[in-house]
């Protein structure tokens, strides 16, 4: 397996921060094509909303893949900051540590729960022990930091778990990519509960403008045979 370079990462970055036409327009790179790869975590696929890109440098026969930078490290807790005054990525964590993440659990008729508690709970959903099957029940109100979210579940990986938001609010929910094409807190369910939740001052209409044939909804994007019930919403003004 081949190692990125510094050059490489960076590349990476600017891709998929100001697109695939500007990134390409610079010097030394031959041909670009998206490439259909997948990136997993711990054996879990990871939904991204940009494809991966093969390129073949001035002088080179063999494609490089190079990774949508800013969405794979902001899926494990970074914000991503491209400073191109100072040719520079700012990497800031998050504190998404396993010890910060780690969900408490409650037995309720039989059945396991993972309390969510914390914004970071809510993007490890799908990852790891935290899997798209599992159920899960807010346990206090959550404020979500700007940082883009990336909604629960795909057409490949839906979430067939149960959400209980139990009346907890989750505020600030955002997403402004241009190209998504999924948008909402979740993404695909199959088979799922999702209930009680209320979203407040979340901010999702920006996104998707460049894309077409997208799906918004707050809540849930796509379900199929699933119950959601009892989720309220306000938008932020």
């Amino acid at each position: 397996m081949k190692k990125f370079d510094v050059k490489s990462v960076i590349l990476g970055l600017i891709i998929g921060t100001i697109g695939i036409t500007t990134a390409f327009a610079a010097s030394g790179i031959k041909s670009a094509t998206y490439s259909n790869a997948k990136v997993t975590l711990d054996d879990v696929s990871i939904p991204l909303n940009n494809s991966l890109v093969a390129i073949v440098q001035e002088g080179e026969e063999d494609a490089r893949l190079y990774m949508p930078l800013r969405e794979l490290l902001e899926h494990i807790g970074y914000d991503v900051n491209w400073d191109s005054k100072l040719n520079t990525v700012n990497l800031i964590s998050n504190n998404m540590q396993a010890e910060n993440t780690t969900m408490k659990t409650a037995i309720i008729k039989d059945e396991t729960w993972y309390l969510v508690e914390t914004e970071q709970h809510l993007r490890v959903i799908g990852t790891g022990t935290y899997g798209l099957d599992k159920n899960y029940m807010q346990n206090t109100d959550i404020q979500v930091s700007s940082t883009e979210w990336t909604p629960i579940g795909t057409h490949e990986t839906p979430f067939t778990g149960k959400y209980n938001g139990n009346g907890f609010e989750i505020k600030g929910l955002t997403m402004t990519d241009p190209d998504a094409k999924i948008i909402g807190l979740f993404g695909v369910a199959k088979k799922a509960t999702i209930c009680n939740i209320t979203l407040r001052d979340y901010d999702i209409l920006s996104a998707g403008r460049n894309a077409t044939g997208i799906t918004i909804a707050p809540i849930l994007a796509f379900g199929y045979e699933c119950d959601s019930y009892d989720n309220m919403l306000y938008p932020k003004k």
